[in-house]
């Protein structure tokens, strides 16, 4: 979608995403430049991330801790409460 269009759509298209599991790219002169994705999304995506690069420390045996999965969910779950507290949920 160009950015012009996605400009004069922005309500309706955080709405379409933050109910689904579709993502939007913005493009300009076929570029993409953002891409919309929903809350949820974005924090299993860093959820994700934390996960790949626990393990790649682990593996390449890095002087960062490395926590064991328990360890991990359950600072990903606090952070998530904490995330969720402060949105006044």
């Amino acid at each position: 979608m160009g950015i012009a269009q996605a400009g004069a759509a922005l309500e309706e298209l955080c709405r379409r995403v933050a109910t689904g599991p579709e993502r939007t790219a913005i493009t300009a002169q076929g570029e993409v430049l953002a891409v919309l994705i929903s809350p949820e999304e974005l924090a299993d995506l860093e959820d994700d991330l934390a996960i790949a690069q626990n393990r790649l420390n682990e593996v390449l045996g890095s002087p960062e801790p490395v926590l064991t999965l328990d360890e991990l969910s359950a600072e990903l779950a606090a952070a998530d409460n904490d995330d969720e507290e402060a949105q006044g949920r």
